[in-house]
This record gives C-alpha cells, sequence and structure tokens, in this order.
C-alpha cells in the first residue's frame, strides 16, 4: 500500500508541476505548497515501506506458531494507520488541485486519486482486520469517512 501511496504522490506532484507551469501568479505559491507536500508524503511513503516490513517482522518474531497465536506487538498497527493517512492526504491533494489543473493531465490526477485511494483503503482494511471485534478508534472511522468523502467529491470532479 505505501508504495501505491508514493506512486500516487509522485504523479500528484507531476501533475501540479505541469499546473504550476500553467497557473496565473496568483496560484503559483498554492500550487508549490502542494508540490513541496506530494514530494514529503511521497519520501515518507517510501520510508514506511521499510518500517512496516520491520514491524511486521517483529511482530512475526514474537509470535509462537505452536499455539497459532497472532503477533503480539502493539506497534504492528502503526505504519498501517500512517500510510492510510498518506492516502488520504494525497486524495484531499488531488481534490484542491483538480480545480487549476492543466487539462491534459487530467487522466494523471485520476490515477493518482485512484492509487491514494486504494492505499488509504487497503491499510485501513489491514487496520481493521487487525483490531478486536468493536474495537474499531475515532481516528480509524475518520480516515475511513474522510476517504470516502474525497473519493466521491474526486468523482463528481471528474465527471464534470
Amino acid at each position: 500500500m505505501a508504495i501505491a501511496g508514493a506512486t500516487a504522490a509522485a504523479l500528484g506532484g507531476f501533475v501540479a508541476r505541469i499546473a504550476f507551469r500553467h497557473a496565473p501568479p496568483e496560484k503559483t505559491a498554492e500550487i508549490t505548497g502542494w508540490i513541496n507536500r506530494f514530494d514529503d508524503i511521497r519520501r515518507r511513503l517510501l520510508d514506511l515501506v521499510t518500517e512496516d516490513a520491520d514491524a511486521c517482522a517483529a511482530a512475526l518474531r514474537g509470535s509462537r506458531p505452536e499455539n497459532n497465536s497472532p503477533p503480539s506487538r502493539p506497534d504492528i498497527l502503526a505504519p498501517p494507520f500512517e500510510i492510510a493517512g498518506c492516502g488520504v492526504a494525497v486524495l484531499e491533494l488531488c481534490y484542491r488541485l483538480f480545480p487549476c489543473h492543466y487539462p491534459p493531465t487530467r487522466a494523471d490526477l485520476a490515477v493518482a486519486a485512484e492509487l491514494a485511494r486504494a492505499c488509504a483503503e487497503g491499510a485501513l482494511r489491514i487496520v481493521v482486520e487487525s483490531l478486536p471485534e468493536g474495537s474499531h478508534s475515532e481516528r480509524l472511522e475518520a480516515l475511513r469517512r474522510d476517504t470516502e468523502d474525497l473519493s466521491r467529491k474526486i468523482e463528481k470532479q471528474m465527471r464534470s
């Protein structure tokens, strides 16, 4: 999921860079901020690939195969939670970028949004499947809601 999110952020940054080149002067500062944010998220997601793998490996070392017990380390869910948040952040940036994107990059922006949605939903699924029944947090529900809301808004933008 982190790789999908990093790809989404890279593609969103590409679209933002092209938008910057075609933007009126009053929009360039805002677009520059989006470019920087896309780049920051991309780098963080690439770091999370390793952090997630390390957390899983550590948790598996702590599980007991003889009784099929699940991994016991509580921090195994920290990377997927953060990956989901990054996916939602990329969705938000795609939504903000849409009104000022350069029209030939419309499909690129749509793909970036789809990859970001897949990143967020995939990471959230891992968290949900790993939590005991009924222990979903407000943070988890907020990320789910944000993913669904932003996905609907972006689909509406794409149809217009």
